[in-house]
């Protein structure tokens, strides 16, 4: 904390993300994770582990992309289990997104985006997922 009580916070991410800077070009600022209710964390962790199975699998670099993901939302322990639970290939992905504000669908594209790519490659029910929520995600 500075002398004018301003609170600073760094995130520091690796990979493709982190070359977006992820917390200040995805979601705007910083400071909008902590604008995030328990339900919006949930929603988003629920998305972006649907696109993470989208292939049937999850392998390492996924799960760690997910528990990356989790610690930057800010997750407690309850919210994570609630996340989880809620993840399935046939979860309703559409209705989710469209329960979020345009202001957190924002920064859903590009974590959509590298969940995509968190495995090495692209598969084909991560395409077709992408496909069926763009329309959604457009500003």
């Amino acid at each position: 904390m500075d002398a004018a009580g301003d609170h600073r916070i760094t995130l520091r991410i690796p990979g493709a993300v982190g070359a977006l800077k992820w917390g200040l070009i995805a979601w705007g600022k910083v400071a909008i994770l902590h604008l995030m209710d328990s339900a919006q964390k949930v929603t988003i962790a629920q998305v972006i582990g649907q696109m993470l199975i989208a292939d049937g699998a999850l392998n390492d670099a996924e799960r760690e992309h997910f528990e990356n993901l989790m610690a930057r939302l800010g997750m407690n322990d309850a919210e994570k289990q609630q996340a989880i639970k809620g993840i399935d290939v046939d979860s309703p992905a559409e209705e989710r997104v469209a329960s979020l504000s345009q202001e957190f669908r924002a920064g859903l594209v590009v974590e959509l985006e590298a969940a995509m790519a968190a495995s090495g490659e692209i598969a084909r029910g991560e395409q077709i997922l992408m496909e069926r929520l763009q329309a959604l995600l457009k500003p």
